[in-house]
C-alpha cells in the first residue's frame, strides 16, 4: 500500500479591515453637518424647500460614496490612512459630501456675476 500525505492546515490569511461600525456613525455625522452647511446654503438664497432638502441630500450621498470609497481601498486612500489613521475616513467623508455644497455655492457666485 502507498502512504497518502496528510494535508496540513494553512491559516487563513486575516483581512485588514479599513473601517469599523463606528467609522459608520462618525462619518454618517459628519457629513450631516456638511449637508446642513447646504441646507444653510440654500435656505440663505430663497430657495425652495425642495432645493434645501436637495442640498441636504446631496451631501450626505456623495459622503456615503467617499465612505464606500475608503472602505474598499480605492487608489489614493491608503494616503489619507497613512496621514490619519483614526480620522481619515472622516476627512474622505467630509471632502466628498462638501462637492455638491461647493457646487451650490459656485452656481450662487457665477449666476450672480451675470
Amino acid at each position: 500500500a502507498t502512504p497518502t500525505a496528510t494535508p496540513t492546515a494553512v491559516p487563513t490569511p486575516e483581512v485588514e479591515r479599513r473601517v469599523e461600525g463606528h467609522d459608520l456613525w462618525r462619518s454618517l455625522l459628519a457629513v450631516f453637518l456638511v449637508g446642513i452647511t447646504g441646507f444653510v446654503v440654500e435656505l440663505s438664497g430663497g430657495q425652495s424647500t425642495s432645493r434645501w432638502i436637495r442640498a441636504l441630500l446631496w451631501a450626505m450621498v456623495w459622503g456615503l460614496v467617499g465612505y464606500n470609497l475608503y472602505g474598499l481601498g480605492v487608489p489614493g486612500t491608503a494616503l489619507v490612512q497613512e496621514v490619519s489613521n483614526e480620522w481619515g475616513v472622516i476627512l474622505v467623508c467630509l471632502v466628498f459630501g462638501s462637492v455638491p455644497v461647493g457646487l451650490t455655492l459656485w452656481r450662487r457666485i457665477t449666476a450672480r456675476q451675470d
